[in-house]
């Protein structure tokens, strides 16, 4: 396996641990989602570095996490409850129960997320709302 892949696996690992009922997939699936979920995306940016004279990598992991609610004054308080930096449900909270992300990466921390979106398909269904969190995933290359 790649470093990469290796990280996004301890992501999945970490977050799905730290977050009940949250299901969280590696890559987006050939089925339907389940909600509430998260889609860790196959690609980020990546920054190589030379420290103290050790190669390092810096990786922005993006996962962006669906709810499927009918309400969407509740879809946007389950959304605060995913983007508090505290809490049960928070994803900052889950990755830094373990910042090493199952022993794939040397520090990794929830930077960023987006403002949540709905997506209305004029038919009649659950409305889907998303939202994107960054994660900046340093790791020494020995």
């Amino acid at each position: 396996m790649s470093i990469f892949s290796d990280i996004r696996d301890g992501f999945v690992t970490v977050v799905e641990a730290a977050i009940t009922g949250l299901r969280i997939y590696p890559k987006l699936p050939d089925g339907l989602l389940e909600y509430p979920c998260m889609v860790v995306q196959p690609t980020g940016d990546v920054e190589y570095r030379q420290l103290i004279g050790a190669d390092n990598i810096l990786y922005l992991l993006k996962a962006r996490l669906y709810l499927n609610i009918q309400d969407s004054s509740e879809a946007w308080n389950e959304f605060d409850e995913y983007k508090s930096p505290t809490g049960s449900k928070s994803i900052r909270a889950a990755v830094k129960t373990d910042v090493t992300l199952n022993a794939s990466a040397t520090y990794a921390e929830v930077v960023f997320s987006s403002e949540g979106e709905q997506d209305p398909d004029g038919r009649e269904r659950l409305w889907e709302f998303s939202c994107e969190f960054h994660t900046e995933v340093r790791k020494n290359i020995a």
